[in-house]
């Protein structure tokens, strides 16, 4: 769906007000497919030979609710993804306008930013790592595709959050780097959208 959404009139990719538009419909599309009843196997009803699943303790469900729950696990998260990649270099030149402030003010803005992100991450912990990282930016989407649940020691939850926080975000500019590798040796340039 991302190469879908910046290949149909890519020419206008550059242009602000069109992007916002485009990911205006992504989620529009995402909440029309896999939140209003019906449509959901509307759409994917002719692929039900392929992703139907009959789960022998739950024979009652229909085939294709197996699929509509996997696939609806991080329905918003790539167009979120979307928006990171294309407000990248913005946000890139801010920091960079950052390290050019005065120390004070530097220091200060940096800790605000940890302070919020820090009071995000613990409000939202809940098991799974789901941490705002405006620093991390580059990390993207596969921050997303990598989640990693583990309570590695029992009764210790901050220091379980540290722990598979750092093997998270390894893992995540790992793939970041591996994605961006695979990307130049398997899309032809006259393919890229952006």
């Amino acid at each position: 769906m991302v190469y879908g959404a910046l290949g149909i009139l890519n020419k206008y990719n550059e242009i602000g007000s069109v992007i916002a538009v485009k990911f205006l419909a992504c989620f529009l599309v995402v909440i029309l497919v896999w939140e209003i009843p019906g449509v959901f196997e509307w759409v994917w009803s002719p692929f039900t030979f392929l992703l139907g699943y009959t789960d022998p303790s739950k024979p009652q469900l229909p085939l294709l609710h197996e699929w509509h729950f996997r696939s609806g696990l991080d329905r918003y998260i790539w167009i979120i993804g979307m928006i990171y990649a294309y407000y990248h270099p913005t946000v890139e030149r801010w920091m960079e306008k950052l390290e050019e402030t005065e120390i004070k003010r530097r220091i200060s803005i940096k800790a605000a930013v940890v302070l919020i992100s820090s009071v995000m991450a613990w409000e939202d912990y809940t098991g799974d790592l789901h941490l705002p990282d405006p620093h991390l930016v580059k990390v993207r989407c596969s921050r997303w595709s990598t989640q990693i649940v583990a309570f590695l020691i029992p009764e210790y939850p901050m220091l379980n959050f540290m722990l598979t926080t750092s093997i998270y975000v390894a893992i995540s500019y790992r793939l970041f780097d591996l994605t961006n590798t695979l990307k130049i040796a398997f899309v032809p340039r006259y393919l890229k959208c952006w």
